[in-house]
């Protein structure tokens, strides 16, 4: 999972957050490599950040609640480096990310979800579809730029026509191992054929359809926290 929010926690400690169910919770990273992981009593997190996103990988499906001040989007810039980061969606309704990263488009090169969703507004792409409350995204910067998102009550911005297709004949079995590549190929074919993308072993591991001349595939790698992808 990667995760976010859109409210200061009233206890921003993690042991405390993730207190009802830590015997389910396996790992829980920030993009700095701290970590949480309560069965070796590890915690080098401490506080949760409000303008991070994590990784956090789960033994069995749990529902987290954060309780607090919710964040007001609009006055609250969230500063982001050149190169990646892992970061928050600080409204609590759904957005396309073409409005909803109006701030920033001159410097985002790739901003990616959980489940292999990209969105690249230089060659209009995007299949994320709307950016979602509760969820983290992974942004790549040409260069730094803080970004504000629009105001919760700014209208309802909802993806629509401006999401790319994707495959629906080449699914790779294989998906959110939280490990992935992103790959755009600039290719002379009609719009609608497929191209995956296949390891050693012969296993679908991406996929993407073409449109206006690009595809964009997700390509899933290992997961490193289990011992089968």
């Amino acid at each position: 999972n990667m995760i976010s929010g859109y409210v200061v926690p009233t206890n921003p400690a993690v042991e405390s957050l993730f207190e009802d169910f830590e015997s389910n919770l396996k790992i829980m990273k920030n993009s700095s490599g701290d970590m949480y992981a309560p069965a070796f009593n590890i915690n080098t997190i401490g506080n949760w950040n409000n303008a991070a996103g994590y990784l956090v990988n789960m033994l069995e499906n749990e529902v987290l609640t954060l309780t607090g001040e919710q964040i007001v989007p609009e006055t609250t810039p969230l500063n982001l480096n050149s190169g990646w980061n892992l970061s928050a969606y600080y409204r609590d309704n759904p957005m396309s990310p073409f409005t909803a990263l109006a701030s920033i488009n001159p410097y985002v090169v790739l901003v990616k979800n959980n489940v292999g969703g990209i969105y690249n507004p230089i060659y209009g792409i995007n299949t994320i579809g709307n950016m979602e409350p509760g969820q983290g995204y992974y942004f790549y910067m040409n260069e730094a730029a803080p970004l504000t998102y629009p105001a919760n009550g700014a209208g309802k911005a909802i993806a629509g026509d401006d999401v790319t297709p994707l495959a629906k004949h080449l699914i790779p079995q294989v998906n959110n191992t939280g490990n992935n590549a992103t790959l755009l190929l600039s290719v002379n074919i009609e719009n609608g054929n497929e191209i995956g993308v296949y390891n050693a072993n012969n296993v679908l591991i991406g996929s993407g359809a073409v449109n206006n001349g690009v595809a964009a595939i997700t390509i899933w790698g290992d997961n490193d926290i289990t011992a089968n992808l």
